[in-house]
């Protein structure tokens, strides 16, 4: 059973892993064994709630077939047998690469901590659209593959970017409201909004008084049935892990007025 979060999982049975010859350079094994790995999901034929379905689905990803099914190809390295790379079909977090030796430094990198997660993950690196993890010697691949595969697809689903910058250095006192909204800013336009526009969506800052927090939605998180969700799981979580001051986030978001949201819910 794979643990996608505290309310959702996915049976063993759901996933389909089989093996593949592999591409490219490398020793005399290369196209001659099976070496690679294919991940296959039916996301309609699965018990995901709908939701999650209908925002796999709308991702439009090449590697959903029109039948719904979505695939990760992951092919172990025939040079270091404990190091596995897992291809997706887009970037998974711009600059990199990074990389990330333990669970210590994944602190706050949702992906790498749902990767961490993993009992034999060792370390992680993400360059592009190429996430390789370094397992433990004791560790088999045959079982870790898939909850590695399915947190990764679910990161590809979640408005929340996959890697969060390092903390800024401890403040002598807290924070002025000035100095709140300033830093705001600063986590919204470069790491917030750029994962929020990847579904047409957009969080703007309106004000911060008292250490109350201010924000509206547009674009597609307007109106949208998981804006709470996005907010409360995602937002919320990142400003108050930079900026313990902040006491309250309110939504001033005219919600009904959404003229093109990324979800509404099923009728």
């Amino acid at each position: 059973m794979l643990q996608i979060s505290p309310h959702v999982t996915i049976p063993d049975t759901e996933i389909d892993i089989h093996a593949m010859r592999a591409q490219g350079a490398g020793g005399q094994n290369v196209n001659k064994v099976s070496t690679a790995v294919h991940l296959r999901f039916d996301i309609a034929a699965s018990s995901l709630p709908a939701f999650y379905k209908e925002q796999l689905v709308k991702l439009k990803d090449h590697r959903i077939s029109q039948e719904g099914v979505i695939t990760i190809k992951a092919q172990p390295s025939l040079v270091d047998p404990d190091s596995c790379k897992f291809q997706v079909d887009r970037v998974v977090h711009p600059g990199g690469p990074f990389i990330f030796k333990n669970k210590q430094a994944a602190a706050g990198s949702p992906l790498i901590e749902r990767v961490f997660q993993i009992e034999g993950v060792a370390s992680v690196l993400v360059a592009g659209d190429i996430v390789t993890v370094g397992k433990t010697p004791s560790a088999s691949w045959s079982d870790i593959m898939k909850p590695i595969g399915a947190a990764i697809r679910t990161q590809l689903t979640s408005p929340v970017p996959a890697i969060l910058g390092k903390r800024g250095a401890r403040r002598n006192g807290p924070r002025s409201d000035a100095e709140i909204r300033e830093d705001i800013q600063s986590l919204l336009e470069d790491e917030v909004n750029p994962a929020v526009e990847r579904h047409g969506g957009k969080i703007s800052l309106v004000d911060v008084k008292g250490a109350v927090v201010y924000i509206t939605m547009s674009g597609g998180c307007q109106g949208c049935g998981a804006a709470s969700v996005t907010l409360k799981q995602g937002v919320e979580v990142m400003i108050r892990e930079r900026i313990p001051e902040v006491v309250q986030i309110v939504d001033a978001t005219d919600h009904a007025a959404g003229k093109n949201p990324f979800y509404t819910p099923s009728k």
